[in-house]
């Protein structure tokens, strides 16, 4: 998608008379798709960039519309909307006119001001040397790290904490039920189940996970 300076410029400047026209029902209808479809670039386009720097919210997203629960979805949004303009230090991504102001911004930094461009950096704004977690697979330094399958409760609990709190080298133990040396043990050997690229081993007090590249 090339620069957009509004939704349905192109197709107002070329259907817009210099004089008033009378009511047509199937122009007004023509407006009414193109601005939808308008709309629909736009959220495919804040999802997939919203997806890449916190995926486990997206995740929450598409667990919630499942539900049927519009009220849960919009409150998740709001909490993405706000991830992404402290990540990103730019408008959230729920209107063309903050569009134009983050197209500026990419261009500024030396992207192209199209969807690609977009992509591009925003990857480069993610840090490269933390881990990745959406919810369902844990990716590190651009490759995939493994693949949780099944319930996991634990496993997901913790990347879940992980990938909330940006990836910090120790994280408290988020589980529930208070200090458990022996929880903790197996959890961090399911973790580590078929991981490559880095490991989880115990912060030494039976309370925190530590992780680190290997």
């Amino acid at each position: 998608m090339s620069k957009k300076k509004s939704p349905n410029a192109a197709l107002i400047e070329a259907l817009t008379p210099a004089k008033p026209i009378p009511y047509d029902p199937e122009l007004m209808q023509a407006f009414a798709d193109a601005d939808r479809r308008e709309w629909q670039k736009l959220e495919k386009l804040r999802r997939e960039v919203y997806r890449i720097i916190m995926p486990n919210v997206w995740v929450e997203v598409l667990e919630a519309e499942r539900t049927g629960d519009a009220d849960l979805v919009k409150s998740i949004q709001i909490r993405a909307d706000q991830q992404w303009r402290d990540a990103m230090a730019v408008p959230a991504l729920t209107s063309w006119s903050n569009l134009e102001i983050i197209f500026a911004t990419v261009e500024a930094a030396g992207y192209p001001a199209t969807d690609a461009g977009l992509h591009a950096w925003t990857i480069a704004r993610v840090p490269v040397d933390k881990p990745m977690w959406n919810g369902r697979t844990l990716s590190f330094r651009g490759k995939v790290a493994r693949e949780v399958k099944g319930q996991a409760t634990n496993v997901r609990r913790v990347l879940d904490e992980f990938q909330q709190a940006g990836w910090p080298t120790l994280l408290e133990d988020p589980l529930p039920g208070g200090k458990d040396g022996t929880r903790l043990s197996d959890t961090i050997k399911s973790l580590n189940q078929g991981l490559q690229g880095l490991i989880f081993r115990g912060g030494g007090n039976a309370e925190s996970y530590v992780w680190e590249a290997k």
